[in-house]
């Protein structure tokens, strides 16, 4: 039996490790990488955004895309759209974009979603998407990603701080900002918050003019791949107060779990998949500090350390037993022919 040929784009994405678990997954489903011209299927991913700054440029990416996608279609080959966002990041142009996406939807054959309860938005968002082309995967989980270290939890001397981390892409909707705002006001000696990832250059500026309270840590720049374990290894929770209506799915929080490490968050339909009572959720329905401020307080004074290492632990046993390679490969071969 020939084995499915797939292309899969992006090809690489090197910030993040989550196209090289697709490529896995797919391959351990009886799937084969190849050329656009010998490809089978083709699976995008991210392709809907519309970013380019020049007006010009923006139509001539549009129009491209849109050829793509109906070349494509008509020569035979099965499209494969995995939808990520509820809407795409730092999208310049919304009308194109969705434009585009509604084009993606009606002409794939596949549409991929990475948590069950994203299904409902992506059909309020494109009625007309056929039910019996929306499949469900997991986002893989990021077991054994990266390297691993020899670690040793830097002692706090005289004192039980809870680490709260931040890790990853530093942007505006991820209301990094607000984080910084609450974590000004809490007690230094009962928490540290520290700021891991790539930011722009305003954006720099903005977070530095914030910053007041000593318990803040901010590390600006790329993380590379063989600190992300010792990072994550030494805090106790990953934090991520994501602005409302921003985020559809988080790596980030796949991320976390697969460390065994809980999360505080405004909750993604990553979370809405997972039993509540094992992530923090930061109530949308006051302003973003006050919600940070007072969940932050809430985990330090009833929670220990213990406890979010029970909870962690809870969260890496189900990555391993339902978001691994193996288990998204078995999907695969059974929903996509």
């Amino acid at each position: 039996m020939n084995k499915k040929k797939i292309l899969i784009i992006p090809n690489q994405n090197k910030d993040n490790k989550y196209i090289d678990l697709m490529k896995m997954s797919f391959c351990e489903a009886g799937f084969i990488e190849t050329s656009y011209i010998r490809a089978d299927y083709i699976s995008i991913n991210w392709y809907e955004g519309v970013n380019t700054k020049n007006y010009f440029r923006a139509w001539l990416s549009f129009l491209k895309k849109i050829f793509f996608i109906f070349g494509s279609k008509i020569i035979g080959k099965k499209i494969i759209w995995t939808f990520h966002n509820k809407y795409p990041h730092n999208n310049r142009y919304p009308k194109l974009a969705l434009f585009l996406e509604r084009m993606i939807v009606l002409n794939s054959k596949y549409i991929i979603i990475h948590s069950k309860s994203s299904k409902l938005f992506l059909l309020i968002k494109h009625p007309k998407a056929k039910t019996k082309n929306i499949i469900f995967l997991p986002h893989p989980n990021y077991i054994n990603s990266y390297p691993k270290e020899d670690i040793k939890r830097k002692e706090l001397v005289g004192t039980e701080k809870i680490i709260f981390l931040f890790i990853g892409m530093i942007d505006e909707y991820k209301g990094v900002n607000h984080l910084i705002n609450a974590f000004n006001l809490i007690d230094s000696t009962t928490a540290i918050l520290r700021v891991y990832g790539k930011v722009s250059a305003s954006y720099k500026t903005v977070l530095e003019n914030t910053l007041k309270s000593s318990n803040i840590e901010l590390h600006f720049g790329f993380v590379d791949d063989s600190n992300i374990s010792r990072i994550i290894a030494e805090s106790d929770i990953i934090v991520t107060p994501y602005l409302p209506d921003t985020m559809l799915n988080s790596g980030t929080h796949i991320l976390g779990f697969s460390y065994g490490k809980t999360v505080l968050t405004t909750p993604t339909c990553t979370d809405l998949d997972i039993d509540s009572k094992l992530w923090f959720r930061i109530d949308e329905s006051q302003s973003m500090e006050d919600s940070i401020l007072y969940s932050v307080k809430n985990i330090i004074k009833n929670y220990s350390k213990g406890d979010l290492e029970y909870m962690g632990t809870q969260l890496l046993n189900l990555m391993q037993r339902d978001y691994s390679i193996g288990k998204i490969a078995n999907m695969i071969t059974k929903t996509i022919k």
